[in-house]
């Protein structure tokens, strides 16, 4: 029968002793749970091992996934927000009519929410407040925004099977050994090795995927908008060789970003998840970052870094990879004593800034000359002043920043329409409509208000589009919109890849 195995074993005969181990941990925590000390209890509250409490703060998709998932294993734990925010927020998600309880009586924070809900069970309270964001009218933006100003508390018993960070993993049918470790991959060779091992999943089998990377990130009290507001029908998982698997997780349509796409991965190794981040991706230009489990560190993280690489490459049309500053320091103390700067540089990116990248060449030279050397964290710091870069050919196209183009659109609202947005997006919006050729006139356009297609007509006012673009042009703009709104994001981007006399328009506004 499949099983969820070590990460990394090094041979099949330590394979069972481990295993066996991690059910005497289950069964010890157990035992802890059920008639263990308080003060036990709290200690390893926490720690995500079976039969302990994860109390944490979880934002309402989340918390909602909890709720369906664990029905009976999650419970209130605490309300953070003051109690003048909990009767504004109570007041504009309750009928007007209970103005006099919501807002009377000397109850404060968890105390006035015991009171409106009439109980102080916390696994009813829990259901209460939920139903409470999800059955009121307002936005679905609003209600989440709303959630998080409450600063609502949930305490998950980890009594399921399979659901805490020993035992959490996907199914594998074969078991890679870990005989060796790549530690110096050849990034550029990996990257253009072909990717054909998508997984064929079952919708059960997605819904597993999806439940073993939210829980997995809420072990760790972190959360991704790939993850929290993931589309099962853009969830594709990956066999990339030796033991890992990478999935892939497009956002639900109407979260997807205005122009960029922003697609989430999570790498598993022989089924256990040991990294996660996302990609977001304007024409060939991918913004990206890792994260790596504390306990997968060092080892193959490059070679596994590589890997998802490869995967944005082969499969999202990736040529021009950004790393942030974040991720090697800015205001990451961790990112900078880790040296995390290196971990990239080694696998071929290079500072954006001509300044910074001349610095790091001399410092790498001295790295190279003594092994003992460590480049002072002063050093460190001064790299964060740039992005770095990868570009895998000279010729990388298209490779605009969309920060850019969306700076423009604000100047544009507020010189042509002198700040009024309703009145811009009217005016782009009709100048779109009469340009779209017949055959797709209406099908971009929502009966309802639509983000995507304000956002898209918002960006054709800032081009020459009624007059010099071709019918053929118009056409594949339309179908962008198209695809934004309705088809699967991965299609989008190539799609959006391609647009040739878009691209030239952007070049123009970039300059």
């Amino acid at each position: 029968m499949p099983v969820v195995s070590p990460a990394f074993p090094a041979n099949p005969e330590l394979l069972d002793p481990v295993n066996e181990e991690l059910k005497r941990l289950g069964l010890i925590t157990r035992e802890m749970a059920n008639k263990g000390s308080a003060h036990n209890q709290h200690r390893l509250a926490g720690s995500g091992l079976p039969y302990t409490e994860l109390n944490g703060f979880f934002g309402l998709d989340i918390s909602n996934w909890l709720l369906r998932r664990f029905p009976d294993n999650v419970k209130l734990f605490a309300v953070d927000a003051d109690d003048e925010t909990i009767i504004s927020i109570l007041q504009l998600l309750l009928p007007g009519a209970e103005y006099e309880k919501i807002t009377q009586g000397p109850e404060h924070g968890l105390a006035r929410i015991r009171k409106m809900a009439g109980s102080k069970n916390p696994v009813y309270l829990w259901k209460w407040i939920l139903g409470v964001f999800n059955n009121s009218h307002a936005e679905q933006a609003i209600k989440e925004d709303l959630f998080l100003r409450m600063k609502i508390f949930s305490s998950w018993k980890l009594d399921e099977a399979g659901f805490n960070r020993s035992q959490l993993g996907l199914t594998t049918d074969a078991v890679f050994f870990q005989e060796e470790m790549i530690r110096h991959p050849d990034s550029l060779k990996i990257l253009k090795q072909p990717v054909s091992s998508l997984l064929p999943l079952s919708h059960p089998q997605k819904l597993k995927c999806l439940d073993t990377i939210r829980g997995s990130l809420s072990f760790l009290y972190r959360e991704t908008d790939p993850f929290s507001f993931a589309d099962l029908h853009e969830l594709e998982l990956f066999d990339m060789g030796r033991g890992l698997q990478i999935a892939l997780v497009g956002m639900r349509k109407q979260k997807r970003l205005s122009l960029e796409s922003y697609i989430g991965y999570m790498a598993f190794k022989n089924g256990v998840p040991l990294a996660y981040g996302g990609g977001w991706i304007w024409g060939q230009r991918c913004k990206i970052g890792i994260n790596i489990y504390p306990a997968f560190r060092k080892g193959e993280s490059a070679w596994q870094f590589a890997q998802i690489m490869r995967l944005y490459y082969q499969y999202c049309g990736v040529r021009h990879f950004i790393v942030k500053p974040y991720q090697f320091g800015k205001d990451n103390p961790e990112g900078l004593k880790s040296g995390a700067f290196w971990f990239y540089y080694r696998l071929g990116y290079r500072p954006a800034d001509a300044e910074i990248n001349e610095a790091a060449r001399e410092e790498w030279e001295k790295i190279q000359a003594d092994r003992t050397y460590r480049t002072p964290l002063t050093r460190l710091r001064f790299f964060t002043g740039s992005v770095m870069e990868w570009k895998t050919s000279k010729n990388s196209f298209p490779a605009f920043d969309a920060g850019v183009i969306s700076k423009k659109i604000t100047d544009m609202i507020n010189t042509r329409f002198q700040g009024n947005r309703l009145e811009a997006i009217s005016y782009c919006s009709s100048a779109l409509k009469k340009n779209i050729p017949g055959k797709m006139k209406n099908k971009p356009v929502s009966s309802k208000r639509n983000a995507v297609w304000e956002n898209w007509c918002l960006l054709a006012g800032l081009m020459d589009f009624g007059k010099t673009w071709k019918v053929s042009e118009k056409l594949d703009y339309a179908k962008l919109i198209q695809l934004k709104q309705t088809g699967k994001e991965v299609d989008f981007i190539l799609k959006l890849q391609g647009s040739e006399r878009l691209w030239k328009e952007i070049k123009v506004l970039n300059t």
